[in-house]
């Protein structure tokens, strides 16, 4: 995956599948988009072996021109679903920080996260090098200059290349981050981490996820209506989220060892919030989001996501969780 910036304004990113990735094994592809209404085209250079193993494998190239979410959706995340310190604290008691400590917040988003671990440090008096990384800048504008000036570094990057040395950092967390990550690029993330993290490191993440695949297809069909709705374009292709055995598998087979549920608490989810911070404050949205819930949502699924009708607003809760893992020291 690699990112263009075009004229400072268009921010492509390409998306490469694992018969993708396995192929340009054989050889440099280049690629050269011309952008135009009525012409656009695409002109690919690359070696022989390449084109033969592509071919093999049957590989398409798709290009598609969407809006970025992020650069659109501008909410709180802590007032949309009501996040509690105290659930901060157990993040950052899971990061096992000491004096010194090198902490990075993946994904930093408006650096909620961050500032929740200077707050930390000071309460238990000690000093942290924290550095704050996310692909989308227009998130990252919204973070506060007191935080950024505190912060060791700030940085634009990607989780799934991570613009940072081998291991780099004694504690990583990533809170409301991996599911914004393709599925099948998910494993990626989880690896990254484990490769900029020193030895005796930890990674902890803080997410939706799930114990089974029916309310985790339900939320995941939610979500994606409510994005549409929303002009989300670029969620409705890249978000997925994910169960905990899911989780389990991508942190083990990143290498990580100790992989522990630590902390779960239940996120009520609002539609007349989402209405507000989300659909413009349009009532024809809202009402095709309720539709849309009350007829994806059924039976004895309803019960266990304790959905409720009041009024306008269709109220249910999914599971946030924190999860942590370490990174073994060699033997």
């Amino acid at each position: 995956m690699d990112v263009w910036l075009l004229d400072g304004k268009i921010k492509t990113l390409l998306h490469l599948s694992p018969a993708a990735r396995k192929a340009l094994q054989r050889g440099d592809l280049d690629i050269y988009v011309h952008l135009s209404a009525n012409h656009p085209s695409i002109h690919l250079s690359s070696n022989d072996a390449f084109w033969a193993e592509a071919k093999e494998l049957g590989l398409q190239l798709r290009c598609t021109l969407l809006t970025d979410a992020f650069e659109v959706r501008k909410v709180s995340f802590e007032s949309l679903h009501e996040v509690m310190d105290k659930d901060l604290q157990v993040l950052a008691d899971s990061l096992q920080l000491q004096q010194n400590s090198s902490v990075l917040d993946m994904m930093c988003g408006y650096g909620a996260v961050g500032a929740s671990l200077l707050a930390y440090a000071t309460q238990k008096n000690i000093k942290i090098s924290l550095t704050l990384c996310d692909l989308h800048e227009t998130q990252m504008a919204a973070m506060p200059p007191a935080l950024r000036s505190q912060a060791h570094s700030v940085q634009i990057g990607d989780a799934r290349n991570a613009p940072f040395p081998d291991e780099s950092f004694d504690a990583v967390a990533n809170k409301m981050g991996n599911h914004d990550v393709p599925h099948h690029e998910q494993p990626t993330t989880f690896q990254e981490m484990f490769r900029i993290l020193k030895p005796g490191g930890v990674f902890s993440i803080w997410d939706v996820i799930f114990d089974d695949a029916e309310m985790q297809d339900a939320f995941n069909d939610v979500i994606r209506r409510k994005d549409l709705l929303a002009g989300y374009e670029s969620y409705l292709c890249d978000r997925y989220f994910f169960r905990k055995d899911q989780a389990e598998r991508m942190f083990r087979e990143a290498g990580f060892t100790e992989v522990k549920l630590i902390h779960q608490v239940h996120y009520l989810q609002s539609t007349l919030k989402r209405r507000d911070a989300e659909l413009g404050g349009d009532p024809r949205k809202l009402q095709e989001l309720n539709q849309y819930i009350l007829q994806r949502i059924s039976g004895s699924l309803r019960d266990r996501m304790q959905l409720k009708v009041l009024g306008d607003d269709i109220q249910f809760v999914v599971p946030n969780r924190i999860m942590t893992a370490i990174k073994k020291r060699a033997s």
